[in-house]
């Protein structure tokens, strides 16, 4: 109140600060620019971020015990296919949330690593296109269909539906292979009823970092229980709980200034 403040406070709060870091070895060693490009990436936390992002998943779905798939797949062979399939994009968090990773192992890679071990060969679809996407499950023993979602702050997306190209090529997959597991990125909540019926099996990672390959692998081969609960409801429409225009996104002299009411508590 006075506007002074106690030398010992201010040697306190120094030696919190200090203490940190010469625990972590910052004194150990030369200055550095102090770029967040550095790699800080240990072994031990590859590890652990292969552990958590395969015990995040989500099992949604699986219709006549299609997972885990077998560990000898000797001669067979795994179609992979999807937007998120080679893209470690929507991997991680945006805004705030966002970490550079140092290494991302897409999904792809970790099924192609996993598979050599198993015996299985893995293809691709030449094109982008669903029928594409239909030719290649079709020509394999189980099709991998991997999608994802993305937002982060100031970039909301406009609804919880899958982007039109990627739920029909869900439907190319699923008719053209019954054994088809999806697998989805998502920062939250998506609206599944067409994908859920056009696959055997289904799963939700959310935003499982750059592990995320290596953790997908362990779950469909059955090293890993995908055991863990969605955080929040899927709904089956958009605005399932009827929010009025007051509620959300608010009413207001113009777009840019509305204002909210949030009269449901």
């Amino acid at each position: 109140r006075s506007g002074s403040l106690p030398l010992s406070a201010v040697d306190d709060k120094a030696k919190r600060i200090l203490t940190s870091l010469i625990h972590v070895g910052l004194f150990d060693r030369a200055p550095s620019s102090g770029t967040p490009q550095l790699n800080v990436t240990t072994e031990a936390s590859r590890a652990a971020a292969r552990t958590i992002a395969a015990a995040g998943t989500v099992l949604l779905k699986n219709e006549g015990g299609l997972l885990p798939l077998p560990r000898n797949m000797t001669g067979q062979t795994i179609a992979v296919v999807g937007s998120g399939a080679d893209d470690d994009y929507a991997l991680n968090g945006g805004g705030s949330g966002y970490v550079q990773g140092s290494r991302y192992v897409t999904y792809l890679e970790g099924v192609r690593a996993y598979a050599s071990q198993v015996g299985a060969k893995v293809i691709v679809p030449e094109g982008n296109s669903g029928k594409e996407a239909g030719r290649c499950a079709a020509a394999a023993d189980v099709a991998l269909v991997f999608l994802s979602t993305w937002s982060d702050e100031g970039e909301d997306r406009l609804n919880l539906r899958l982007d039109l190209r990627d739920d029909s090529l869900v439907g190319y997959v699923g008719d053209a292979q019954p054994k088809s597991v999806l697998v989805l990125t998502a920062p939250g909540a998506v609206l599944l009823g067409n994908a859920m019926s056009n696959v055997q099996s289904a799963m939700v990672t959310f935003t499982p970092g750059q592990e995320a390959g290596h953790a997908i692998a362990d779950v469909l081969w059955g090293d890993v229980n995908p055991a863990a609960r969605l955080p929040l409801t899927f709904p089956n429409v958009d605005n399932e709980v009827g929010f009025t225009p007051l509620q959300y996104p608010g009413v207001g002299p113009n777009a840019t200034l509305l204002t909210s009411n949030f009269t449901e508590r």
